[in-house]
């Protein structure tokens, strides 16, 4: 899942290396990046976690 998310992911505004995506079974994804955000390498991920609907 968090690969799905990562591939699709979009910048969250005024945040800095703070990334949401959604995986194909619907589950919002936050995601903090460590490098390059154009590539897809998942290796650039520091931390990645599901952001409850209620909170979006």
């Amino acid at each position: 899942m968090i690969m799905e998310a990562h591939m699709n992911k979009k910048l969250v505004p005024n945040t800095k290396g703070c990334y949401r995506g959604v995986a194909n079974n619907g589950m919002t994804i936050e995601m903090y990046l460590y490098r390059n955000v154009d590539g897809s390498n998942i290796a650039d991920i520091i931390t990645a976690y599901p952001v409850h609907s209620s909170t979006l």
